[in-house]
């Protein structure tokens, strides 16, 4: 599929840069939040290491090596500890959530204004009242400190503007397909457009999400048995291999606690949902003939995408 490049529309380039600016704030505010609760866990599972070392070399004589030893054992949960407080601090309001929530309002309000109305005439002043809105429901989630960079990239900045086909398969999020025709932003969209660009684009990404996130939930729950099950066998063993149950129970539990914080089981399901229906949305469009496809259907078909994507971001 191609589309004529349209001119740049002002109403649209705010939207789109709006969009910009949450999505990548969103973004930078949850990558830190993790790689922090990582290290939270990591540095308490070498806290037990290094507590079991010691034990071990409790009766060694005094040198560097041992020195070495009782600093690191006594400065990792202090460390620990710090980061814990940092991130309870600065990451614990959830505010990528709200950042979140309002880049995907504004991609609804984006593809509202090129499609149902875009015979309107209204639809510039609907659009800044809608944008407006959303910044002040972003004001007052972040508990009135807008303090997020403003986006300087081209707009729409997750689309390709050259050949899609170059784009790894590694860095493809919504928006972007390979060897596929991209949304270039500003046109008013037909049926066969919105369906191409929004449905079938979150239809494939939200598949491809749930078979990445699936295959890392197993991996951590074969982990989790793992170390169990090694506990087990250590503790059955007895002797001076005792001791280092107390390290395989700590990655155990570290392995659980991550699990927990990722959610996988809840964002699978979430996924699934969406996929399943739009699915069924693009089985009812692409069952209809060519003079079936009304602006009717076609409305419908918009109404009922937008609401399930916001719905999985409620």
């Amino acid at each position: 599929m191609t589309t004529e490049p349209a001119p740049k529309v002002p109403i649209l380039e705010s939207a789109w840069r709006l969009y910009a600016q949450l999505d990548t704030a969103s973004l930078a505010r949850t990558r830190p939040n993790l790689n922090l609760r990582r290290w939270i866990l990591i540095l308490g599972v070498l806290a037990t290491f290094l507590a079991v070392l010691t034990e071990l070399f409790l009766d060694a004589p005094e040198g560097f090596w041992k020195l070495v030893l009782k600093v690191l054992l006594i400065a990792t949960p202090i460390l620990a500890s710090a980061l814990a407080a940092f991130t309870k601090q600065y990451f614990m309001s959830g505010d990528y959530l709200v950042l979140r929530a309002g880049a995907e309002e504004v991609l609804k309000e984006i593809y509202s204004y090129r499609t149902i109305l875009k015979d309107k005439a209204d639809r510039r002043d609907w659009l800044q009242v809608r944008l407006a809105e959303i910044r002040r429901q972003g004001y007052r989630g972040l508990n009135g400190e807008m303090n997020i960079p403003e986006y300087e990239g081209d707009v729409p900045h997750k689309f390709e503007k050259d050949d899609p086909a170059k784009q790894s398969k590694k860095d493809m999020k919504p928006g972007k397909k390979s060897g596929a025709a991209c949304d270039p932003g500003y046109n008013d969209l037909a049926g066969e457009e919105y369906f191409a660009y929004r449905l079938m684009d979150q239809l494939e990404w939200h598949r491809g999400k749930i078979l990445k996130i699936d295959r890392q939930r197993k991996r951590l729950q074969l982990a989790i048995i793992l170390t169990g099950a090694l506990s087990a066998l250590l503790a059955a063993i007895g002797g001076p291999l005792v001791l280092w149950v107390a390290l395989t129970s700590s990655l155990a539990a570290a392995l659980i606690s991550w699990q927990e914080l990722r959610n996988q089981d809840y964002i699978v399901k979430n996924y699934s949902k969406v996929v399943v229906e739009l699915g069924n949305l693009a089985t009812r469009w692409t069952g209809l003939e060519i003079e079936e496809r009304t602006q009717g259907e076609f409305f419908t078909m918009v109404h009922e995408a937008e609401k399930i994507l916001w719905g999985q971001n409620v």
